[in-house]
C-alpha cells in the first residue's frame, strides 16, 4: 500500500506499507507518531482508505474493544503499541484487516512471525518508510 500526502504542507509523506504486519522500530523522535498522526489526519474524512489509529489512549482498553473500533478499517496503526500489544491481540486485527503497522521502541517483545520491518527517514521536508 502506497501512501503518498503533499498537500501544500512543509512536510511530504511517502509510505510504503505491505500486506500482513508492518514493524517500525525506532527510538523517541525518529517520527514514527508523526507519521501515524498525518496520515490519520488526511484520511479522517475520506471514502478512499478507512484508517484507524490506535494509540496509549487505549492502553486500558479491552481487546475486544480495541478490536472492534479497528473493525472494516483498510489499515490499522498502533502507535506506541509496546504499551498495549500482544500476540492475542495481532491475531485479532490481522483477521479484520490485511495491512497493519506498528510503532514500537522495544524491539525484544516482538516475536511475531512474518512481519516486515521498517524504518522512519526524515529528509529534506519528507518522510519516508524504508524496508530493513
Amino acid at each position: 500500500m502506497k501512501i503518498v500526502i503533499d498537500n501544500n504542507s512543509q512536510i511530504k509523506i511517502d509510505a510504503d506499507f505491505f500486506e500482513g504486519v508492518n514493524v517500525i522500530f525506532g527510538y523517541s523522535g525518529t517520527g514514527k507518531t508523526f507519521l501515524f498522526d498525518r496520515i490519520n489526519d488526511y484520511y479522517a474524512n475520506s471514502k478512499e482508505l478507512n484508517v484507524t489509529l490506535i494509540n496509549y489512549q487505549f492502553c486500558d482498553k479491552k481487546e475486544d474493544l480495541i478490536v472492534e473500533f479497528c473493525e472494516k478499517s483498510d489499515l490499522i496503526l498502533l502507535d506506541n503499541a509496546d504499551l498495549y500489544l500482544t500476540e492475542s491481540l495481532i491475531d485479532k486485527l490481522r483477521a479484520e484487516c490485511k495491512c497493519i503497522v506498528i510503532s514500537m521502541k522495544n524491539t525484544v517483545f516482538f516475536s511475531h512471525n512474518e512481519i516486515t520491518v521498517l524504518s522512519v527517514e526524515y529528509d529534506n521536508h519528507l518522510i519516508r518508510t524504508k524496508r530493513r
